[in-house]
C-alpha cells in the first residue's frame, strides 16, 4: 500500500462514519438512546443555579465563536501571524461550515426546552462546540508539541487543549442542548477536519521547516517531496 494511500485512510473512514451517524440521526435511530440518557442525567445535575450549573455554564463558553475569536488574536500576537495562526483560522471556518451544511441536512430536534440550562436556538446534531472545539484545540495542541520551544508552555497549552476537548463537550450534555450522539458527531467531525488539514497541510510544513523528524516520518508512513 503506498504511503499516499495510507495518509488519507483516517479522513475516508471518518468520513464514512461521519456520513453513516448523520443517516442513523436523518431517520431518529438514536431517539429513544438519547431521550434515557438526558433523562439520566436530567434527573441527577439537581436544581438549576448549583455548582453544576455555574461551572457547566462558565465551561461552555469555551467552545463559543467569542472565545475562538479572543483566542485567534493572542495566538497571533504570540505565534506573530505566521503560518500557524492562519492554519488554527482555516480550520475553524472549514469545521463551523462543515457542521452547519450538516445541521441543515439533518434538521434534529435538540432536548425538550424544559431540560436546558441555556437557550439553543439552531439544529442539534452535530454540536458546534463539540466540533470546533476538537478541530481547533487539538490542531493547537499539536502546533504546541512541534513548535514552541519552551518546555512549560508548550505543556501548558497541550494540556490545557486535551482538558477543553473533553470537558467542553460534557458541557453541552449536561446543559441539556444536546444529546450525546450530538457531541460524538460533532467530535468526530472536528477529528476529521484536524486530521485532513493536518495530512494535506501541516505535516509538510513542519517537516519541511526541520521541526519533524525523519524518524517520525517513518513512523507516519507520509511521504514528503523534497
Amino acid at each position: 500500500m503506498s504511503s499516499k494511500v495510507r495518509t488519507i485512510i483516517m479522513p475516508l473512514v471518518l468520513g464514512a462514519i461521519i456520513i453513516t451517524l448523520a443517516i442513523l440521526e436523518y431517520k431518529d435511530l438514536f431517539y429513544s438512546f438519547d431521550q434515557n440518557i438526558t433523562r439520566f442525567i436530567v434527573d441527577n445535575r439537581r436544581s438549576k443555579g448549583n455548582a453544576i450549573y455555574y461551572l457547566s455554564r462558565i465551561l461552555t463558553e469555551f467552545g463559543n465563536y467569542f472565545v475562538y475569536a479572543a483566542l485567534f488574536l493572542a495566538l497571533g500576537f504570540y505565534f506573530k501571524w505566521d503560518y500557524r495562526v492562519w492554519y488554527l483560522l482555516s480550520i475553524g471556518i472549514i469545521t463551523i461550515l462543515l457542521n452547519y451544511g450538516i445541521k441543515l441536512i439533518v434538521s434534529r430536534d435538540r432536548p425538550a426546552a424544559v431540560y436546558r440550562w441555556m437557550k439553543e436556538t439552531s439544529a442539534s446534531f452535530p454540536s458546534s462546540h463539540s466540533a470546533v472545539s476538537m478541530a481547533l484545540y487539538l490542531s493547537l495542541c499539536i502546533i504546541a508539541k512541534y513548535t514552541i520551544d519552551n518546555k512549560i508552555v508548550k505543556r501548558i497549552i497541550m494540556i490545557l487543549s486535551i482538558i477543553l476537548i473533553i470537558i467542553i463537550p460534557i458541557t453541552r450534555i449536561v446543559l441539556a442542548v444536546h444529546y450525546l450522539t450530538d457531541v460524538i458527531g460533532g467530535m468526530l467531525v472536528g477529528l476529521f477536519t484536524c486530521i485532513l488539514g493536518f495530512n494535506i497541510y501541516l505535516f509538510k510544513k513542519l517537516y519541511n521547516k526541520g521541526l519533524i523528524k525523519k524518524k517520525e516520518i517513518k513512523k507516519s508512513n507520509y511521504e514528503i517531496e523534497e
